[in-house]
């Protein structure tokens, strides 16, 4: 059942991915499904002991029970899938050293061999991917057909570029030796644009992050200290404006709301500059919480 509601939200593509992981982390749908099965029975024996002691009424406690799967699934899910990102960022750290290494390679050098050197080094992901490879290559496997297995196992943009300039190079005849220097030079031309780009828009990020988390939430909550302790009753008895009793709190309701429509703008615009729009969420996680924090201190 869980499986089949995860199929609907994601479609086939994504959850054909998402199992193409889990099973590389030695794990499969039944195994994340139980793990999420666990946690919330944790959650609901907390909150059936909460109820019993009385910190929680039974309408808190049926709300949160209701919410409590759906949520964690989803959290899970974020969990899961930001695990794999890291990993990808550790294949494209080492892709470029790995690469380098290879290319020293007497001229001459079977791709077999190369494929092996990179396999038992120290490399933890990708080192572990072309073993795969190399293991594929022996029973019976072409070489490209077994290059391209590693894109279809790994959605990374770089590694796919370095995969398809080696299976050019490879299908050319060229000297391997040769084909890996040229594609690590490619490399770290990339990650210098990439650290180029990303300083010069780290700025505008952080600038986002202290604003929408600090700064404005700062300056609303002092203004509204300072409009809570004027007395309007004056101007009423006058008849120069009508005040109604319920503007205060009207206004700090119209405040909570402007507060999540900053945290939601300024989360998306920061995971666009991460070039990243998942971590979406977890910049709304964080900045959200802060600024309401910072307003109620204030």
């Amino acid at each position: 059942m869980f499986e089949e509601m995860l199929f609907k939200i994601l479609g086939a593509k994504k959850y054909n991915e998402f199992v193409l992981y889990l099973h590389k982390e030695n794990s499969n749908t039944k195994k994340f499904f139980k793990n999420i099965a666990i946690i919330y029975s944790i959650i609901v024996l907390l909150i059936v002991v909460a109820f019993v002691l009385q910190y929680l009424n039974w309408i808190y406690c049926l709300i949160i029970i209701i919410i409590g799967l759906p949520i964690i699934t989803l959290l899970y899910y974020i969990f899961e899938i930001f695990k794999e990102e890291q990993r990808q960022k550790v294949i494209e750290n080492s892709l470029q050293d790995v690469l380098l290494q290879a290319s020293l390679f007497p001229k001459g050098t079977e791709i077999t061999k190369i494929l092996e050197y990179i396999g038992n080094q120290n490399y933890k992901y990708i080192s572990l991917e072309f073993k795969i490879c190399l293991k594929q290559i022996k029973k019976g496997y072409s070489v490209q057909k077994s290059l391209q297995e590693i894109c279809t196992r790994n959605k990374n943009p770089l590694l796919k570029r370095v995969i398809n300039l080696l299976i050019v190079g490879y299908k050319s005849g060229k000297d391997m030796n040769f084909v890996l220097g040229k594609i690590s030079q490619y490399i770290l031309r990339i990650q210098e644009l990439e650290r180029e780009r990303y300083s010069s828009l780290a700025i505008q990020k952080y600038t986002l992050l202290i604003s929408a988390s600090v700064l404005v939430p700062l300056i609303l909550g002092w203004i509204q200290g300072i409009i809570s302790g004027f007395d309007f009753s004056s101007f009423q008895t006058i008849g120069i404006i009508a005040v109604d009793p319920n503007m205060t709190l009207y206004a700090k309701y119209a405040t909570w709301i402007y507060l999540f429509e900053l945290s939601a703008i300024s989360s998306y615009f920061v995971a666009l500059i991460d070039g990243n729009r998942k971590k979406f969420v977890v910049y709304l996680l964080f900045i959200l919480p802060v600024a309401l924090l910072v307003f109620w201190l204030v």
